[in-house]
């Protein structure tokens, strides 16, 4: 905020002086919360003088910046290679203006969709220091495969899922290493590292945003889950006849990347 203010003199004697707590045009105190005056002086030739005092308040802005971090939307899952523009804005309600907005690369440029799991980041601050982060996290398949990609399945019916997570090049760790062979498909977990423990979950998405969750989450119906030697894990999920006309999402944790979570919205009819 800049001063503004002007001083005239119409007695005859002509204007003097001019002067207020900082130059007209230069930034008024706002360093800290409180209550502050203002005062401009005039005097002319005669000796007159008027002063005349404004107090103004400074609020402390606590109010954290937003941001919106559209793509990669959270859970979301790609293919090795597949183009994806990353896309986020950030926003300041508080008063001290937005001073940052950046995220792992910057808006409008590609991602990265390396094999594996990924996280992306936005962190946005404003004018008083606040700070906001939003991560999501996502997959990055090698193929996916299924009924479970068809256009309007029947509610009720048994939809397959294959993922194949590129056990050609090794299967990755979350810190890129490689492990070694996966077990076979089994309609029974097995125990030990490379088993798949971890049990998808399902939960109603809005058809107008597939990226949005509603409601709570709850085990899915999942059988004949696990992974077969080439690194592919596959399922077989049956679903309920009472989703027919809504978006569903299977969230499927991947426990040979560290439980990272891929989300797949089936629209049924």
């Amino acid at each position: 905020m800049t001063a503004d203010y002007s001083c005239a003199d119409e007695g005859g004697s002509g204007l003097a002086t001019c002067h207020g707590t900082v130059p007209s045009g230069s930034a008024i105190d706002t360093s800290a919360a409180g209550t502050y005056d203002f005062t401009v002086k005039a005097t002319d030739g005669a000796g007159n003088r008027t002063s005349v005092t404004h107090s103004y308040k400074v609020f402390a802005d606590t109010t954290a910046p937003a941001v919106d971090l559209e793509t990669p939307p959270d859970l979301a899952w790609y293919l090795v290679g597949q183009t994806a523009y990353a896309k986020y804005s950030c926003a300041d309600d508080g008063g001290s203006g937005l001073a940052t907005c950046r995220g792992t690369v910057p808006s409008g440029s590609p991602i990265d969709t390396t094999l594996g799991p990924h996280s992306f980041t936005v962190t946005a601050t404003d004018g008083a220091g606040n700070r906001t982060s939003v991560t999501h996290s996502y997959v990055v398949l090698a193929g996916v495969s299924g009924t479970i990609l068809d256009a309007s399945p029947k509610a009720g019916s048994a939809l397959t899922l294959m993922i194949d997570l590129g056990q050609s090049a090794g299967a990755l760790t979350p810190n890129g290493t490689v492990r070694g062979t996966v077990p076979r498909a089994s309609t029974k977990h097995k125990t030990g590292p490379r088993a798949q423990t971890s049990m998808p979950t399902t939960q109603a998405a809005s058809c107008g945003d597939p990226s949005v969750m509603l409601g709570s989450s709850q085990v899915a119906d999942v059988r004949a889950m696990g992974y077969d030697g080439t690194g592919r894990l596959s399922l077989t999920w049956k679903t309920d006849r009472s989703w027919a006309g809504t978006c569903r999402a299977l969230l499927v944790p991947i426990d040979a990347w560290g439980g990272a979570t891929a989300a797949f919205v089936v629209r049924f009819a």
